[in-house]
């Protein structure tokens, strides 16, 4: 047994009572008490409280890009693309099938620039990896954007998931009077 309320609890048990797995049950009833859980000791480092995103000035100017991922095949596409405003919180949905930093740059050109010009920071939880290949293939694709990479930092930051409370109940209604259109722009 490995703590000590693990072995308490398991001589209590074993004055009246014997089956073959008895100290895994005692290891996983103690490991899931809730009591047990509020009284440890808490060994890890305290890591700080969280900083949160500073207020973007303008609409559309700083951005977070997720990913809904596992969906039903319909037109050839398995991923909803979830570009939201951090500043107003207006969404663009749009599906694609592949999640490299490239097709998503040409999707990104096709659905966000053109309405919205170069956002000033993406935000995403997909590491900063993800978001520094998206600005290259962006930049790259944009000859004529002055600013460089370096001025583009805030854009490896952890992604706010407004896409959860906000696409569910959106996305059920459209695929429920789509049935299977998904890929299909209107």
């Amino acid at each position: 047994m490995g703590t000590r309320e693990e072995r308490r609890l398991w001589q209590i048990l074993i004055r009246q009572f014997f089956w073959p797995s008895i100290s895994q049950m005692v290891r996983r009833f103690v490991r899931n008490c809730d009591s047990c859980g509020h009284n440890k000791v808490w060994r890890d480092r305290r890591q700080g409280f969280l900083k949160p995103l500073p207020i973007p000035n303008r609409i559309w100017r700083e951005i977070s890009i997720d990913f809904i991922t596992g969906l039903p095949l319909s037109n050839g596409c398995t991923v909803l693309l979830v570009i939201t405003d951090r500043l107003s919180k207006g969404v663009l949905l749009e599906a694609c099938n592949d999640i490299s930093a490239e097709a998503i740059a040409k999707l990104f050109l096709r659905v966000f620039y053109r309405r919205h010009g170069i956002p000033t920071a993406i935000v995403s939880d997909r590491g900063t990896q993800f978001v520094n290949a998206l600005w290259a293939c962006n930049l790259s694709t944009l000859t004529d954007y002055p600013q460089t990479l370096h001025s583009l930092a805030p854009g490896n930051r952890w992604c706010y998931r407004t896409n959860e409370p906000t696409t569910g109940g959106v996305l059920t209604c459209i695929c429920g009077l789509l049935s299977g259109n998904m890929g299909r722009t209107y």
